[in-house]
């Protein structure tokens, strides 16, 4: 029998003069797997913090079991049997995997009972599928890895009714998310409540019994029933009128004009933190007007590829050429200078600064950034040219004043791609550039892309989700237990083709 787990009643919370959500109400059950929609800023990932107890209510009630809760805190979630698995990790680098599950967990005291976790979390790894090595430091992870880090936090709490998931296939593969939502469905009929957020309608229509569906804050839309419901009215309770079209973007790819290579890397050997190579004599070329797909599960070697082209990884063999001059050996501001360009998998890890703001963040990389007749920066002529940049507003980015911090990761994310833009370079390394993004937002990148490419960008392009590739890349690599295989004709390949090469190699 289904029970009612949490409901909110009125449910506000403001920031300043910011209202991110405005009267809210929903209702969670066991047994059902409740799916949250919207696009960027909507809101969603701050309701879930104040239903876990992270943000505390300007206005309205929260009840679980049907007692009101006057303090709430994610202590008193957790005594209640509420668990969350964050968007942005919980996760501390410097220390192990199994180090930063013992830490998530009260039950084990101040002795570190290791062989007994470690029984634990084998016993839930072989039932779920989950494939990660407990004695590594979350620093040599990627995203996927560190993913499943924080699912099994919120797994070996025995108390757990209700879980709460924002985001949790961003960071996956293809196959791993679908996956996590064969785990959903296996825990909504062990009886526990879910509550998922993503962007991908898809996985939303496949596994969800219930929508809510919020817009600037506001529940714009409910379906409590999924079986009827269409890709298309999800959508239209999503965005505003004029910010999507049903339209995929067009990519009429034109024939080589040229065989002039803006990028050649040639036997180019990298070694992960552990020592493995993870790429091996790789070649490959980008020519000027190309997109280079970079297909793979996760952990195949796209970090420290991306990492040693921009210069943060030094190649253990190889060569890199711009323009037919060799590169392997420049410094990344030699490579800045030149026209190179990093979209990062982790923005806030890598490009992002706490305590500083959007603003602050677009000028560092603004090679005309104005200064006064005394040679400081003239921040009153920044925040006027940040508010008349058509890419901001192309790209829907909050006002410069907003601290990083405070904002979403589609919202970072929105403001690292307008920085690209503006940045008009001639190598661009995108790694999973839609990560996080909402519908219309995806199709503003795709829509970016395809004119930078056009504009004579040479652009490596890493993505998990096979349709992307497929749709907006030339030529496609494939990377597969350290090898990488082709570069293929886009238009030659198919989603089974690549994901033959991605999980058996030439084995094919």
């Amino acid at each position: 029998m289904e029970h009612l787990l949490i409901e909110t009643k009125d449910l506000s919370i403001q920031f300043k003069n910011f209202v991110a959500n405005n009267k809210i109400n929903i209702r969670i059950y066991s047994g059902r797997i409740h799916a949250i929609a919207g696009e960027n800023g909507a809101g969603k990932s701050t309701l879930m913090k104040l239903l876990y107890g992270v943000y505390q209510a300007t206005e309205g009630e929260i009840y679980i079991d049907g007692e009101r809760v006057k303090t709430h805190s994610p202590s008193v979630s957790a005594e209640k049997g509420i668990g969350m698995v964050f968007q942005d990790f919980r996760l501390i680098r410097s220390f192990t995997v199994l180090e930063n599950i013992y830490l998530s967990l009260k039950e084990y005291g101040k002795i570190f009972h290791k062989k007994e976790l470690k029984g634990k979390i084998k016993v839930l790894c072989e039932k779920y599928g989950i494939n990660v090595d407990l004695d590594k430091y979350v620093y040599q992870l990627d995203l996927g890895e560190c993913q499943q880090i924080e699912i099994l936090k919120v797994l070996l709490r025995e108390n757990n009714r209700l879980l709460i998931f924002d985001e949790p296939t961003s960071a996956l593969s293809p196959s791993e998310a679908e996956r996590l939502l064969d785990l959903l469905v296996q825990l909504k009929e062990s009886g526990y409540g879910i509550i998922i957020i993503t962007h991908k309608i898809q996985e939303i229509l496949k596994v969800a019994d219930e929508i809510t569906v919020l817009k600037k804050g506001k529940v714009s839309a409910y379906f409590s029933d999924t079986k009827n419901v269409t890709e298309k009215e999800i959508v239209s309770a999503m965005i505003e009128n004029d910010s999507f079209t049903e339209d995929t973007v067009s990519n009429d790819r034109k024939e080589f004009d040229s065989f002039f290579s803006r990028i050649m890397v040639k036997q180019w050997t990298i070694k992960n933190e552990y020592g493995r190579e993870v790429i091996k004599n790789a070649y490959f070329d980008i020519r000027p007007h190309e997109i280079l797909g970079v297909a793979g599960i996760s952990g195949s070697g796209q970090k420290e590829l991306a990492e040693s082209l921009i210069g943060l990884r030094k190649q253990k063999t190889g060569e890199l050429y711009f323009d037919n001059v060799s590169k392997e050996n420049c410094s990344i501001k030699k490579r800045k200078e030149d026209g190179f360009f990093w979209i990062p998998e982790e923005p806030k890890k890598d490009i992002v600064f706490r305590g500083m703001t959007l603003l602050e963040h677009v000028e560092m990389f603004n090679e005309k950034i104005p200064t006064t007749k005394y040679g400081n920066i003239d921040w009153e002529k920044a925040e006027e040219d940040y508010e008349h940049n058509p890419y901001i507003e192309q790209f829907r980015v909050q006002e410069g004043s907003k601290e990083v911090a405070s904002l979403s990761g589609g919202n970072i994310q929105r403001m690292i791609l307008a920085r690209a833009a503006m940045a008009n370079p001639k190598f661009l390394i995108a790694s999973y550039p839609s990560r996080g993004l909402d519908i219309s937002t995806v199709n503003m990148v795709h829509k970016e892309f395809i004119r930078l490419r056009n504009s004579g960008c040479a652009i490596l392009f890493i993505s998990e989700d096979l349709d992307e590739l497929l749709h907006m890349s030339d030529r496609i690599v494939v990377l597969y237990d350290g090898k990488m295989y082709g570069p293929f004709f886009a238009k030659e390949m198919t989603y089974e083709r690549i994901g033959k090469y991605m999980l058996q190699g030439a084995s094919r």
